[in-house]
């Protein structure tokens, strides 16, 4: 009995890490207490939504290890622009980055969503200039697109 309690003690601790990794901290105590639904609504979020042209066919004409050593250099330098930056990785799906900038928001700042909109535009420079040093320009170029509303 003392063996399958650990077990499942080890298996809760595991599930709490993955979760933590993936949602805000605050959202992680909300289910942790049993809020359900979660749903919250932000003023004047700016989400960005990055795609590299073309990397579907480049891709097909790389060998994968190749591929995977291209995004991991290029994620890794997008995440650190991000916390640099202090805006929310919210998902990478493949060649596509989206981000949040203002949600989670933060207290002291939650009302600017002027700042946290530059914020936005500054990353996607940033990306813009990190994906140049990945590979040539010629051969890799980012399209980006960014928009400032409420969320949910």
């Amino acid at each position: 009995v003392s063996a399958r309690l650990e077990e499942l003690q080890e298996a809760k601790s595991t599930s709490t890490s993955i979760i933590e990794t993936l949602l805000p901290r605050h959202v992680v105590e909300m289910v942790s207490s049993g809020v359900s639904p979660i749903a919250e609504y932000f003023d004047g979020v700016t989400v960005m939504f990055t795609d590299i042209k073309g990397f579907t066919a480049m891709s097909a004409k790389m060998q994968p290890q190749e591929v995977i050593d291209l995004l991991n250099t290029m994620y890794s330098m997008f995440d650190e622009i991000v916390i640099n930056w202090q805006v929310y990785k919210v998902e990478v799906i493949g060649d596509a980055y989206f981000l949040s900038a203002g949600c989670p928001a933060r207290p002291e700042v939650a009302d600017q969503p002027d700042m946290w909109a530059m914020r936005a535009v500054e990353v996607a420079l940033a990306m813009q200039r990190a994906l140049s040093r990945v590979a040539d320009e010629d051969r890799l170029t980012m399209r980006v697109g960014l928009h400032t509303g409420p969320v949910v």
